[in-house]
């Protein structure tokens, strides 16, 4: 936020900053993985050219959590998404037109049938 005083502009403390929006609430790594495999299996996004965005991701991964922008839930799980891609389970597409996104793999694909049983 921005204040005039004295004809200067002056940088007040980030309101946001005041306010914790998750505060109390947790979501492990592991149970982050799961709702990301289980969201992309229950939506089809089995094929390179239908992924979906990290922000996207994001709110799957932590679904009762209130991000201000997609860009928060993004750089939220971009390490739960780094390590899904270093174990085969989802990849990354993008083709010449700079669209892509993630999807799950085959390896992903066994991994949520099993999770869902």
């Amino acid at each position: 936020l921005m204040a005039q005083r004295a004809g200067h502009s002056i940088y007040l403390e980030n309101a946001m900053a005041l306010y914790k929006r998750n505060e109390g609430k947790h979501t492990s790594a592991a149970e982050a993985k799961r709702n990301i495999l289980l969201h992309l299996h229950r939506n089809g996004v089995t094929d390179s050219l239908a992924g979906i965005s990290k922000s996207a991701l994001g709110f799957a991964a932590f679904p009762d959590y209130d991000f201000a922008r997609p860009q928060g839930a993004a750089f939220a799980v971009a390490k739960v998404v780094r390590e899904l891609e270093e174990d085969g389970l989802v990849g990354w597409y993008v083709d010449t037109n700079r669209r892509g996104g993630y999807y799950l793999k085959t390896k992903g694909q066994q991994a949520a049938t099993e999770i869902i049983g």
